[in-house]
């Protein structure tokens, strides 16, 4: 059995994991046997910060916001404005009576870069970073991409990379690069996956187009007609046949 390793940044931070189910999808996805399978395809994988930040794209610039928490680096909430130019400006909205320290800027670009790694992005668009990296077997490449079947809004476009992390250790450092529409809003937090990792194979399998055979018509024909016997009808509005047919007929 191949074993993928994680090495988490911050070991009290959420571990990635799989999970068949998605916020507003309908109840009865949750018998569709495929879907499930579909969303459990790879691991969720949760940002690098223990804050909640929220970023919304402006004309001219990427505004973030610090929402701050009892586990959140700063005790209180700023403003921070990226410009498409690389500049960045920061607005604190400390509490009445409270003064930042002198280094507080600093400060704070130094966290954020631990989160967003880098401003100087292509217009509208944000790397975030995650708080684990992988190393697969030999053979294995890991698949970064959106997360499948989430459908929350807003939910702005991440890039799909393919990474050889069997060999590739060269930065402890995993990148999701987001694209953001005028108006979009990306929320980042502890509770919020930022991205989906899957591990393949890096041997590509041949693909061949032969004829469709007899065989297979007959087969196809006779799993139609078993899908509607009785045994096998829908106990629910929205459940069909051919769910619960798939769903008994899975192989381990």
């Amino acid at each position: 059995m191949d074993t993928v390793q994680c090495y988490m940044h911050d070991p009290q931070g959420r571990r990635p994991h799989k999970l068949s189910t998605r916020p507003r999808l309908p109840q009865a996805s949750l018998h569709c046997p495929v879907l499930s399978e579909g969303n459990g395809l790879g691991w969720l994988v949760y940002p690098n910060t223990r804050s909640a930040w929220e970023v919304e794209r402006v004309p001219g610039y990427l505004q973030i916001r610090h929402h701050a928490s009892e586990h959140s680096d700063f005790e209180f909430d700023f403003l921070l404005q990226a410009g498409e130019d690389g500049s960045r400006v920061i607005e604190l909205l400390s509490p009445e009576g409270v003064t930042p320290d002198p280094n507080c800027e600093k400060r704070i670009k130094a966290a954020m870069d631990k989160v967003f790694h880098s401003m100087q992005n292509p217009a509208g668009s944000i790397r975030l970073l995650g708080n684990c990296w992988f190393k697969t077997p030999e053979g294995w490449d890991s698949v970064w991409t959106g997360v499948t079947n989430l459908f929350d809004p807003p939910l702005p476009h991440a890039f799909t990379v393919r990474v050889q992390t069997d060999w590739y250790v060269g930065t402890p450092v995993t990148e999701v690069l987001y694209q953001l529409r005028l108006g979009e809003r990306l929320r980042v937090d502890t509770q919020t996956p930022m991205s989906m990792v899957a591990f393949v194979p890096r041997q590509e399998p041949k693909v061949e187009f032969p004829p469709y055979p007899e065989e297979l018509r007959a087969e196809t024909a006779r799993q139609v007609a078993e899908k509607y016997q009785p045994e096998y009808q829908r106990t629910e509005r929205e459940i069909s046949p051919y769910n619960v047919w798939y769903a008994r007929h899975q192989r381990p």
